[in-house]
């Protein structure tokens, strides 16, 4: 796997945790080279995190989601931003995995 650093535009309502162990969200990433974005997947791997850090990780994805909705209706450039440092996937260049908390940032501005 490659590492990477990346950051994206969350999609709204793309959080998906009903697996324990893994938490799946999609992103828009730009390549500012070819001026085109990409719909990209970050697969968290999470047996290992706390419950409560688990539940802290949702919890902030969450009310920074809700935030940028109601932002963007209001004709805001706020928007829900994930920045992090993942491995990319051999098989697909769309899909990253991360297992450490510390190595992903949600910030709720406008870039």
């Amino acid at each position: 796997m490659i590492n990477k650093i990346l950051f994206g535009l969350a999609i709204w309502k793309s959080l998906d945790y009903s697996n324990p162990d893994l938490i799946s969200l999609h992103l828009f990433s730009w390549d500012v080279t070819a001026k085109v974005s990409n719909k990209i997947t970050l697969r968290i791997d999470c047996p290992l995190w706390t419950t409560r850090t688990r539940q802290s990780f949702i919890k902030e994805f969450s009310a920074t989601s809700i935030k940028a909705q109601k932002s963007y209706n209001n004709k805001n450039k706020k928007l829900n931003w994930v920045f992090f440092i993942g491995n990319q996937d051999v098989n697909d260049v769309n899909l990253f995995h991360i297992n450490n908390r510390k190595l992903i940032s949600i910030v709720y501005a406008q870039i």
